[in-house]
């Protein structure tokens, strides 16, 4: 993707449902996939790399980034 752009058009609503940042994020990926992509599902961004576990429902507290915090400690220790 060697200096790409390229511009998409997403819907009023989605941004005045979804005041959250994070959220918003994810339904713009959602609708971008659904709507620019032939991929049926969009790919899943929240995994721990230690383990390969989805992390997209860990508190932040839990996550150091993407990761699970407990397998960031059982690697370094």
């Amino acid at each position: 993707m060697p200096n790409e752009r390229e511009m998409i058009v997403i819907p009023k609503s989605l941004i005045k449902d979804n005041p959250n940042d994070f959220a918003l994020g994810s339904k713009v990926r959602e609708y971008y996939y659904n709507n620019y992509e032939d991929q049926s599902e969009p790919p899943n961004q929240w995994v721990c790399k230690y383990c390969g576990r989805d992390t997209s429902d860990i508190e932040y507290d839990y996550l150091q980034g993407t990761d699970h915090l407990e397998c960031i400690l059982k690697t370094n220790l």
